[in-house]
């Protein structure tokens, strides 16, 4: 058994942990002991799984939809608890739920893969959307908090995300306009996420309109974040060479 096949258990030990303590989460709704175990599954398993991995395969895991998923994985929950200790909101309760999930769908395919484009701009460019992704999974948990029955002011993560998207989709044309020039036509993903932005600002307007208040803002926020996280896998249903994402 090598360091790779050991990075594999890991995973998906990571996975089936992710299952537990959501369900307690879910069915329990105890928010401080859940917003716990997210810290738990944050730091003694998915951080383990990131480092872990990085040094079995001998580069972070950035490559390809399971590395990625690993990442979005480990960086984004980075983000939920910054924000979940800066909002004094237990917004790392729902954080299993999204490892569960992601982890499992990225467990659907093999290590590496590559990225297309190396160097700073495009680590720069990996970074932001790491971050957003957590910045939009933590307004989901703000949004389901609310929809729960607790007050959980909705605008101090609405905006943020708002302007983290924007950034990282302005940053992605620089990136784009680096590597390839003009000339070349947008990639599925960027479209993907091009209308997921425009779904994004439109529900950002409409929270806005309602005061950031309420069962139907909360409801915006959730719309928004599912569509703004499942702009990160919708690119797996196109072809591997319609990409320079895959």
């Amino acid at each position: 058994m090598n360091a790779q096949h050991i990075a594999h258990i890991i995973y998906k030990g990571t996975i089936a942990h992710g299952a537990i303590f959501s369900v307690w989460s879910l069915w329990k709704r105890r928010w401080p002991l859940a917003q716990k175990l997210g810290a738990v599954e944050l730091f003694a398993w998915v951080t383990v799984a990131w480092v872990f991995h990085a040094w079995a395969f001998g580069h972070p895991p950035v490559q390809g939809p399971y590395e990625t998923a690993l990442s979005l994985a480990f960086i984004g929950g980075l983000v939920m608890l910054g924000l979940s200790f800066l909002h004094k909101a237990p917004y790392m309760a729902f954080y299993p739920a999204v490892i569960f999930i992601l982890l499992l769908h990225g467990n659907r395919f093999e290590p590496g893969g590559g990225i297309s484009i190396a160097g700073p701009l495009a680590y720069l460019h990996l970074g932001i959307t790491y971050v957003v992704f957590g910045i939009a999974a933590a307004l989901g948990a703000a949004a389901l908090l609310n929809l729960c029955g607790n007050q959980v002011p909705l605008r101090r993560i609405f905006l943020p995300a708002y302007l983290t998207y924007g950034a990282m989709i302005l940053l992605a044309g620089a990136f784009r306009w680096a590597a390839f020039g003009a000339s070349v036509p947008l990639d599925p993903m960027e479209m993907i996420h091009m209308a997921a932005f425009t779904l994004f600002s439109v529900l950002t307007a409409a929270a806005a309109f309602l005061r950031w208040e309420g069962r139907p803002a909360a409801i915006c926020g959730l719309i928004g974040s599912l569509a703004v996280m499942l702009s990160y896998r919708l690119v797996l249903l196109f072809a591997p060479t319609s990409s320079y994402h895959r």
